[in-house]
């Protein structure tokens, strides 16, 4: 499937502005903008229950938020919903999937629904089923997987149509540490390619080593952003940020 067009003039893929969400009476999200450029890693790091699933749940518009306006690839998520998720991949620590479909049926149905053509699908089913060590298995009910085994499944459809935003909700749980160093791979290739990776994770040395750029999600607020010329200097540290930040919430 060919891509489309980079719409936006500034050059971002991802654009959220003043989003707020709240589940009843307690905040979650308070006034977060973020600009995601083309062809860069960016991360957003946070506590647990701090609402970096929230985010990202917005952001896929797989829960309404209430105020606010986020844009993937120039196209608004709440009018142009369609046009914006054919831009986004999402994987996510959950796993979900058509557990009584085959990894093969499961793929060859999310890429439809990407409209990626067949000889397309096939070359992509076949490259990423082979690296994420699925193909002996492709016909196996997802439901008789393991937890590991469906994440890949889960890492797969979320690329099968190359998006431009590819979004990795704490990805590494669940695989061992051989496909959690090949997934980091595909990450950095990826980003190689020109797309964008958008990426939470508790592994915060991964996140150093891999994001252009980070943020901290604190307190239902964003920290400033950390660039990469400082993720590369030897005398910082994201985990001693990490620390700052929480012991300004304890003071």
């Amino acid at each position: 499937m060919e891509q489309q067009e980079i719409r936006n003039e500034e050059n971002y893929v991802l654009e959220i502005n003043n989003l707020k969400k709240s589940y009843g009476k307690h905040l979650v999200l308070d006034d977060i903008n973020i600009k995601v450029k083309y062809g860069e890693v960016f991360g957003l790091i946070g506590s647990n229950g701090i609402g970096k699933s929230t985010t990202i749940k917005c952001i896929s518009s797989i829960i309404p938020f209430d105020e606010g306006e986020i844009k993937i690839d120039g196209h608004d998520i709440k009018k142009e919903e369609r046009e914006a998720k054919m831009s986004l991949g999402l994987t996510n620590d959950e796993s979900s999937s058509y557990t009584l479909m085959s990894a093969k049926e499961y793929l060859s149905f999310i890429a439809s629904l990407f409209k990626v053509d067949n000889e397309t699908f096939k070359n992509r089913y076949n490259e990423l089923m082979e690296k994420f060590e699925l193909k002996k298995d492709e016909d196996k009910l997802i439901k008789d997987y393991s937890r590991g085994m469906k994440q890949k499944v889960s890492i797969i459809a979320s690329l099968i149509h190359e998006p431009k935003l590819w979004i990795l909700d704490e990805p590494l749980v669940g695989l061992d540490i051989n496909m959690a160093e090949l997934l980091i791979e595909e990450i950095v290739k990826y980003k190689e390619k020109g797309n964008t990776v958008f990426l939470t994770s508790h592994n915060i040395d991964v996140i150093e080593k891999i994001c252009d750029r980070v943020v901290f999600l604190n307190n239902t607020k964003l920290s400033r952003i950390y660039e990469r010329s400082e993720l590369n200097d030897s005398n910082f540290s994201l985990v001693e940020e990490f620390r700052k930040l929480n012991n300004s919430n304890n003071e």
